[in-house]
């Protein structure tokens, strides 16, 4: 082997940080590109809606991205109740198989997008196409954990639903 074979090697490995960065930077970008094309949790529900569920007068906290254990991109809105109590609208995208696996074991809901299931007393998620939703209610009280409550948040689920 000839003393020039070595910084041949060496230089292909010269431009791998250069390479690295680029493909982080890359996979950042489908992130986000991802991330973008969900859907504004915001626009899946009122205040008028919020405040039927929370009993109270409700204030629109805004959209963020949550922090997801699996790193899959999603948004979350938040309403708050004057009461304390808020509803929290999760969406991000879920094959059919996942959602399936997810709601293993749960209560099934017809009548909502594709699939539904629920949780009860405060939490119903459906699938719509590859937009999975989650509608969940923070702070209940155990008077909430009625089937006029449940009522409630499933004709919440029916409407965000039909504005996909």
């Amino acid at each position: 082997m000839s003393s020039c074979a070595v910084p041949r090697i060496s230089n292909r490995f010269r431009l791998l940080p250069q390479f690295v960065a680029l493909l982080a930077l890359l996979t950042t970008a489908a992130v986000a590109v991802a991330a973008d094309d969900i859907v504004d949790p915001c626009k899946l529900a009122t205040a008028a809606e919020a405040q039927a569920i929370l009993g109270s007068p409700a204030t629109p906290t805004g959209m963020r991205p949550p922090s997801r254990p699996d790193k899959s991109p999603a948004r979350i809105c938040s309403f708050r109740g004057q009461n304390g109590k808020s509803l929290t609208i999760y969406a991000g995208h879920r094959t059919k198989a996942q959602f399936a696996h997810e709601g293993s074991g749960m209560e099934a809901l017809a009548g909502i997008g594709d699939a539904a299931y629920t949780v009860p007393p405060g939490i119903i998620s459906f699938l719509k196409g590859d937009t999975c939703v989650t509608v969940q209610a923070i702070g209940l009280d155990a008077v909430d954990a009625t089937p006029a409550f449940r009522a409630k948040l499933k004709t919440l689920a029916v409407a965000a639903a039909s504005r996909l």
